[in-house]
């Protein structure tokens, strides 16, 4: 299957969210109708049942639900893949790129591996961030944030 397709396969199934601030019906009523939605983010993680797949589809405009949707049709309707199905990738950090908990966590990943004692166990720690975050943000990037 191409990513163009869109899935069909009925529930229950995982979900992976990849983009953040996408809000789900997360339990249902007796009737089936949606009774409650939460606002999943970046690294999240839900199993689809019968019922909340029925009760997004019947909350929709189009009858088809947000878990129906491919990643182009994602893409046309959000500007962005903002879930996937399938458990969260081994090995991936669920922090956001860039995201205020991800320069936290690296931060924080950088000041232990400075205070190990040695600097063969300096560098190999270093070397784990750089693998789990990628790359060093450059100093002209900024963080605002509001309170």
């Amino acid at each position: 299957m191409t990513s163009t397709q869109t899935e069909t396969t009925e529930a229950p199934f995982q979900v992976h969210f990849v983009g953040g601030g996408i809000t789900v019906p997360t339990q249902v009523d007796h009737e089936g109708n949606a009774s409650w939605a939460e606002c999943f983010g970046y690294g999240a993680d839900f199993i689809v049942t019968p019922e909340i797949l029925e009760a997004a589809r019947r909350n929709s405009r189009d009858g088809r639900s947000i878990f129906d949707l491919s990643e182009e049709e994602q893409v046309a309707r959000w500007g962005e893949v903002k879930l996937k199905r399938g458990p969260w990738p081994e090995g991936k950090t669920r922090h956001e790129p860039g995201g205020i908990r991800w320069i936290t966590a690296r931060e924080e990943a950088v000041y232990r591996a400075n205070n190990l004692a040695t600097e063969g166990e300096q560098k190999a720690a270093r070397a784990r961030i750089a693998a789990e975050f990628g790359p060093v943000p450059t100093k002209q990037s900024s963080t605002f944030i509001v309170r």
